[in-house]
C-alpha cells in the first residue's frame, strides 16, 4: 500500500461506493455465479463462505486502489494452512522467489528494487 492508502477490506469497499458501482459489482458477480455454475462450481464472496471444500471463495481486490489485497491474502494462507498442513515444511536459511513482472514508474512511492 503506498502512502495515504484507506486499505479497505472488500465487503466494506462495496459498501464506500456509489449505488451505480454498487449495481454494477452486483451485477457482475450474479454473472460469475451463472458462468461458475455453467461448469458445476459453486463459488460465494469470501466473508460468506461456510465451507471451502463446497464453495470457491471470490475475493475482490483493486490493485489500483490496494482494496482487498490484504482479504485476498488472508484467504490463500488460511486456505494453505488448513488444507496444506501436511505439505508445510520448515526450512533454514534463506529463501528464493522470482520476479514475474516489474516496471518502473515516476512519481511512485516505492523505492527502486535492487537486483
Amino acid at each position: 500500500m503506498g502512502f495515504g492508502s484507506r486499505a479497505l477490506n472488500g465487503p466494506q469497499a462495496v459498501r464506500e461506493q456509489t449505488k451505480d458501482a454498487q449495481a454494477l459489482f452486483e451485477q457482475r458477480y450474479w454473472d460469475l455465479v451463472g458462468k461458475f455454475a455453467e461448469h458445476g462450481f459453486n463459488i460465494e464472496m469470501y466473508s460468506k463462505v461456510k465451507d471451502f471444500t463446497q464453495e470457491i471463495a471470490l475475493v475482490p481486490i483493486s490493485a489500483r486502489e490496494g482494496e482487498g489485497i490484504q482479504d485476498l491474502l488472508a484467504v490463500v494462507i488460511g486456505l494453505a494452512e488448513r488444507y496444506l498442513e501436511d505439505k508445510l515444511t520448515d526450512i533454514e536459511g534463506a529463501g528464493e522467489g522470482t520476479v514475474l513482472e516489474m516496471k518502473e514508474e515516476r512519481g511512485a512511492l516505492w523505492e527502486k528494487p535492487s537486483m
